[in-house]
């Protein structure tokens, strides 16, 4: 995926992180509600630091898991 969004804003590829986010969250264990928070918070900001989305669902995954969720 990431060659896909390789030539996009940063903006454009944070907003696909917290996407990936929201639509993974239901198997981690997080409600729709957390799951926007863990998105924006975490996906996106890594992101828009300079790590790679893949990096980014990761570290929103450790951090869904960190806070009792299933992932």
């Amino acid at each position: 995926m990431s060659a896909v969004i390789a030539n996009h804003s940063q903006a454009q590829r944070a907003s696909v992180a917290a996407g990936i986010v929201i639509l993974a969250a239901p198997r981690w264990g997080l409600s729709a509600h957390r799951a926007v928070e863990v998105a924006a918070r975490h996906a996106s900001h890594r992101v828009l630091q300079g790590q790679s989305v893949a990096g980014a669902v990761a570290a929103a995954r450790r951090t869904a898991r960190a806070q009792g969720g299933a992932a």
